[in-house]
C-alpha cells in the first residue's frame, strides 16, 4: 500500500485521505472534506476518490457552488456506484 497523502486545509475545511488507493490502480484515494460547525462537531462538505493532486480543485468546486468533476472511469463497480451516490446526496445536503 501507498503512504497516505498528506492532509489539505482549504480555509476552514479539513481534507483528509480515509482510505486508498483506489483498487484500479489510477492512483486515486478516497478522500473526506469537513469543517468545524462547533464543538466536537464537524460537517461534511464533500467526499470522494479523487487523485491527491486534483482534490482540493474539487472540494473549492463544491465550496463555490460548482459541480465536481465526474470523468468517465470513475463509476466501474458497484462500489463505485454507491460512492457517487453518496457525493451527490452529501453535496445536496450542504447546499
Amino acid at each position: 500500500m501507498s503512504d497516505r497523502p498528506a492532509p489539505i486545509r482549504v480555509d476552514k475545511v479539513s481534507i483528509r485521505a480515509v482510505r486508498g488507493p483506489h483498487p484500479d490502480g489510477s492512483g486515486r484515494w478516497y478522500w473526506r472534506a469537513d469543517k468545524s460547525i462547533g464543538k466536537r462537531q464537524r460537517e461534511i462538505v464533500w467526499q470522494g476518490w479523487e487523485l491527491p493532486d486534483t482534490v482540493a480543485r474539487e472540494v473549492m468546486k463544491v465550496l463555490t457552488g460548482r459541480p465536481p468533476t465526474v470523468t468517465q472511469g470513475d463509476v466501474q463497480t458497484i462500489h463505485d456506484l454507491l460512492d457517487c451516490w453518496t457525493d451527490a446526496t452529501v453535496s445536496t445536503r450542504t447546499h
